[in-house]
């Protein structure tokens, strides 16, 4: 019976023979390797930090270097996102007890779809190798592996070895705690598999954020500049944006899960549409149709377009502040709450020049997309990319499509989308005709001479 399944990330390998989980595994396997516990408070998925020293041998992953040139910087840290699986397509995901972090603080916690799990990984790397280019500042970590295991592997050897990684255990009882619920938990339910996504992290600085705390006000600011980038370039939208999603280095910041994303170029259910209607009195095929012509390439600014600009950066902010609030509201089943983005709009629309700091966010769209002009030749442009994947050099997973099949919800919800967008187009048009009308005979009263 096979153990583990596996699949290529973005990462460069150095041993072309070896495969990616036989990379990690290596790392793993080094005697000075340590395991740390990063968040356990995602409604799926455990992080974990995995460093190994920075002695004179290579490490078996090369990543993104520091200029932003070229993949040629030994890894020494990755980052891993446990979850656990259920890979039988006839029924829904069974239920799981809690986490019990301590005695006073427990957290739901589900298993994901098989399906999920694997769009999760894919839709990540293609966002990395797709902002990697073209000049080096992508806005999310590289996947350097993607694994299933069983649950008999994963109980009997995989954890232990996990376990046997954290070398100050009443340091960090947390990730003692993440990974015995995740054994007892295979172990209860023996059909479930664990999934684990690991992701490069070439610079080994980062900050609490990574850890749950709180992001400073340029980390906002650049991971709304991500968030917009995201929308823009992919029609993509994470409605699961809170700090402990956000990783921190001393000189940028990364979008690290992307289990709660979606993608706003497949039709909505009914219940969204009606739910976003009801909350925000707008039509959300409407907003959405509004900002569609708009490519990041608009957020440049020059000396003309600055109010445009900003003016334009307002809406999108705003339609996807509103997207996550009802994506969640649909997801939970629950009444509107506030965004999983709000640490980020207090930071940036609380307090000081909320049109500095829209100038701000403009600024790093530009800094994130722009091609470079100083380089004779982009080793990371497109061509490049597409070359490296291509002879082996970076390993890669195609973007997993859905069926084509259309259901017949979905057309009707197309349908009613697009009569909602009339509907409410004639209505702003005959209310305008209807104040013209006012305004006129008002003019034509006061204008016309007394008996």
């Amino acid at each position: 019976m096979t153990t583990k399944t596996e699949k290529y990330g973005g990462l460069k390998i150095k041993n072309k023979e070896q495969s990616s989980f036989e990379a990690v595994l290596a790392m793993l396997e080094h005697p000075d390797a340590m395991l740390t516990s990063v968040s356990y408070k995602s409604l799926s998925g455990f992080l974990f930090r995995l460093d190994i020293p920075t002695n004179r041998q290579t490490p078996p992953f090369l990543g993104l270097n520091a200029s932003g040139t070229a993949l040629n910087q030994p890894v020494y840290t990755l980052v891993f996102k446990c979850s656990l699986i259920d890979d039988v397509t006839s029924r829904r995901p069974p239920r799981i007890r809690a986490l019990k972090i301590d005695e006073t603080h427990r957290y739901k916690k589900q298993v994901e779809t098989l399906k999920d799990f694997t769009q999760e990984a894919a839709i990540q790397q293609h966002i990395y190798l797709n902002t990697l280019s073209p000049n080096g500042k992508p806005i999310c970590l590289a996947v350097a592996d993607f694994s299933i295991f069983d649950s008999a592997y994963a109980t009997t050897s995989f954890i232990d070895l996990l376990k046997s990684k954290v070398h100050h255990p009443e340091r960090d009882p947390n990730a003692i705690a993440m990974l015995e619920y995740l054994r007892k938990i295979l172990i209860r339910h023996n059909d479930l598999k664990m999934g684990m996504i690991s992701m490069e992290l070439a610079e080994r600085r980062t900050t609490a954020a990574a850890h749950g705390g709180v992001l400073s006000l340029q980390d906002c600011k650049r991971t709304l500049a991500q968030i917009i980038i995201m929308f823009f370039r992919f029609q993509h939208i994470n409605f699961d944006l809170h700090a402990g999603n956000v990783i921190c280095t001393q000189n940028t910041s990364y979008l690290i899960d992307f289990g709660r994303v979606v993608n706003l170029q497949k039709p909505m259910t009914k219940y969204f549409l009606k739910t976003y209607r009801r909350g925000f009195h707008k039509s959300y095929h409407f907003e959405y149709t509004r900002l569609a012509n708009i490519s990041v390439t608009d957020f440049y600014l020059n000396k003309k377009n600055e109010n445009e600009v900003i003016e334009n950066l307002q809406n999108a902010i705003e339609f996807i502040k509103n997207v996550d609030i009802t994506k969640n509201c649909e997801f939970t089943k629950t009444e509107f709450r506030l965004p999983q983005m709000q640490h980020l709009l207090d930071c940036v629309f609380k307090g000081g020049s909320v049109y500095d700091h829209l100038l701000d966010i403009a600024h790093l769209i530009r800094e994130m997309t722009e091609a470079p002009t100083d380089r004779s030749t982009n080793a990371l442009s497109r061509k490049a990319i597409r070359n490296m994947i291509q002879q082996g050099r970076i390993f890669s997973f195609a973007l997993e499509q859905d069926d084509d099949e259309d259901t017949e919800e979905d057309e009707e919800t197309e349908e009613e989308t697009e009569e909602e967008t009339e509907k409410e187009t004639e209505a702003t048009t005959k209310s305008r005709k209807r104040s013209l009308s006012v305004r006129f005979q008002t003019r034509k009263r006061r204008l016309s001479p007394s008996p």
